[in-house]
């Protein structure tokens, strides 16, 4: 007798553990150490029917936070994306307008746009009886079986031109098992019933960040930092990223001078512009938002000039 309730209580218990095993998503990026890219991060559209056009924004946050933990970014604050926004349209089927992005760029100092909308967001529960098996005749067992799904759309736009650089579908799921019992023990004790686990949706919707993240993080390592010059005074040069982008003291790079922008004659978008190497400069000084540079190389440097990594 003994012996039989020891298994039957070792069985529970394995249920009880499978119903709370955490569900597992790939890691974020290593920690970066280099100068920090800034992105923009636009509330998610939310295309599930029914759902709450919160959820957009809840993911968003949650994109904004675990980029920022990659160490990669700086991230724009999203009421200063907002505010533009209102200004102008995105435009129709999700697209990015031109005269954004380049606002977005221009004020904001962002290199990349994201915008993602989420297109799956579900959760089902399932029941199967399980009693007579792991307490036999006197007692009525049940097995609930949590599964969810999350997928979101994502759009990487050069905050430039306003041209998509990456278009992906990401998607996660989570699965959780708990059980319910209704019955009496051996000892005569009342078991009660309404036991379940958690439910998974919140970590399938976390999976989803998280394969959005490595996304990002791959992609942006073909998009070369850049800076840019906000002023030159008395042989200083002043540039718009400081030490909470990675920037120190010591540091050497390099100045270029943009050209005038091609425009497709075509599709009317840009096709970027011509660059020339103006000179290298120097890091004297960081402070928190901007930086103070000297002259190594070069003349004549002004504002707008583009700061890159030699």
């Amino acid at each position: 007798m003994a012996k039989k309730f020891l298994k039957e209580s070792i069985i529970l218990s394995l249920v009880f553990l499978l119903g709370c095993a955490p569900t597992r998503v790939r890691p974020y990026a290593e920690k970066y150490k280099g100068p920090k890219k800034r992105i923009a991060v636009i509330d998610f559209e939310v295309k599930v029917p029914r759902a709450h056009r919160k959820i957009g924004s809840g993911m968003a946050e949650m994109l904004i936070t675990a980029l920022h933990e990659t160490g990669e970014f700086v991230v724009v604050e999203r009421k200063a994306i907002r505010d533009i926004i209102r200004e102008q349209d995105l435009g129709e089927a999700g697209r990015v307008r031109k005269e954004t992005a380049s606002r977005i760029g221009d004020i904001l100092g962002a290199q990349v746009l994201v915008r993602g909308a989420v297109t799956e967001f579900e959760e089902k529960v399932s029941r199967g009886g399980v009693g007579g098996v792991l307490l036999k005749k006197k007692t009525g067992a049940g097995l609930t079986t949590t599964t969810a799904y999350v997928a979101c759309d994502i759009r990487m736009y050069d905050a430039t031109t306003g041209v998509i650089l990456e278009a992906t579908t990401k998607e996660a799921k989570a699965r959780s098992v708990g059980v319910i019992l209704a019955g009496v023990l051996r000892t005569g004790n009342i078991l009660g019933g309404g036991f379940s686990t958690k439910t998974p949706l919140g970590k399938a919707t976390r999976g989803c960040i998280g394969e959005i993240v490595n996304a990002i993080v791959e992609r942006m390592e073909t998009v070369p930092w850049q800076a840019k010059i906000v002023k030159v005074s008395d042989g200083k040069v002043y540039i718009n990223v400081g030490a909470n982008a990675g920037i120190r003291k010591g540091e050497v790079f390099e100045v270029y001078r943009v050209g005038e922008e091609l425009i497709d004659p075509d599709t009317g978008l840009s096709l970027g512009a011509e660059e020339t190497y103006a000179g290298k400069i120097k890091i004297r000084e960081a402070e928190k938002k901007y930086a103070i540079a000297t002259i190594l190389e070069g003349e004549r440097f002004q504002r707008g000039d583009v700061v890159r990594i030699p």
